[in-house]
């Protein structure tokens, strides 16, 4: 009798270290949300060859969460582009391991890329094909995302790693070069970073 009372003495207090370790490692989750285009008046800025066209505009007919996303539609010959200029908090992940962003695809088999310009102007890329339909949640590890190797600004100074804070995100960048020619139209919303 004392040896079971004994053994439920020890499970219970494994299940309360248990329990008291997820909570403090709960509480040690940060989330900084980047954007969910709820402020129709932060500028989204464009680029385009002279024979491509892409556009970028707020809309509330298909919204991950919250009231609007961004639409992006891009008719792409050579390259194009869709900037968001970070500051302050939302441009230092410093501590930071994980960027997450919401698509909307349409199985169009095109593909798009989402660059990183940190502080020095070196780009890093991440490469999506646009291979579904309806949302998808995208999640990178920043450790694992690499310099772009095929162009990179002659002004930037290239260390190969991610040094903050970071100047812009180019959430939807089309171009010949990684599959992103012709026709293509997405929704973005809720971009976060986190250190989960």
């Amino acid at each position: 009798m004392k040896l079971k009372k004994y053994i439920l003495g020890i499970l219970v207090a494994v299940l309360v270290l248990s329990c008291l370790t997820f909570a403090v490692n709960a509480a040690d989750v940060k989330t900084v949300q980047i954007t969910g285009f709820e402020d129709n008046t932060v500028q989204l800025t464009t680029f385009a060859d002279p024979q491509s066209k892409i556009t970028a505009t707020y809309e509330t007919d298909i919204v991950q969460e919250g009231k609007q996303a961004v639409c992006v539609e891009a008719w792409t010959n050579s390259w194009a582009g869709v900037v968001l200029t970070l500051d302050g908090t939302k441009a230092d992940w410093t501590g930071m391991t994980t960027f997450k962003m919401w698509v909307y695809g349409a199985a169009s088999k095109k593909h798009f890329d989402v660059q990183f310009e940190d502080k020095n102007g070196e780009l890093f890329l991440v490469n999506i094909k646009d291979d579904f339909t309806g949302w998808k949640q995208f999640v990178f590890k920043l450790s694992a995302i690499k310099s772009r190797a095929d162009y990179q600004d002659p002004k930037a100074t290239l260390t190969g790693k991610i040094v903050y804070p970071l100047k812009t995100l180019q959430f939807c960048t089309t171009n010949s070069g990684s599959g992103g020619v012709g026709q293509l139209k997405l929704y973005f919303d809720n971009f976060e970073i986190t250190n989960e």
